[in-house]
């Protein structure tokens, strides 16, 4: 199957994995709303390398849903774990679905990542994610 994937620094990545992270802030806006893999750069954050020890890099961590994405508010800043800044718009995502992580060249934008089935953990997932999925695995679908 093919997904659409995103890079995202360390630790920022972590914290999207593990849900506490429900909003990722870009430059930039997409088109986009569906299924999208979550990528871990094999850079962290350099301002926050102290924090990143042990934690995955250059590897796909987790599908969630990105449902919306729209110039960020003062509202977004706990759920973004960051402050509001200037051109920043804010790509909110819902629900999640953890993969067996496993290694990725990641690129700069929205990129085709191929998801193996059998990297899915748990085959739960809502009715939302479990219907793009679907089509993926049966339909040839592609996101773009």
């Amino acid at each position: 199957m093919i997904l659409p994937a995103l890079s995202v620094k360390q630790p920022w990545t972590t914290m999207i994995a593990n849900g506490s992270k429900t909003i990722e802030t870009r430059t930039w806006c997409t088109q986009w709303r569906g299924p999208l893999v979550i990528v871990s750069s094999k850079k962290p954050d350099f301002e926050l390398e102290d924090m990143v020890t042990g934690l995955p890099l250059g590897q796909a961590l987790c599908v969630t849903l990105l449902v919306n994405c729209r110039p960020m508010t003062k509202d977004d800043e706990q759920p973004a774990r960051c402050e509001l800044y200037r051109g920043a718009h804010a790509w909110v995502f819902r629900g999640l679905w953890p993969i067996v992580p496993f290694a990725v060249k990641g690129r700069r934008g929205l990129y085709d990542l191929i998801i193996p089935r059998h990297a899915f953990i748990d085959e739960t997932v809502s009715e939302e994610v479990a219907a793009y999925l679907d089509r993926a695995w049966n339909k040839g679908f592609r996101w773009r």
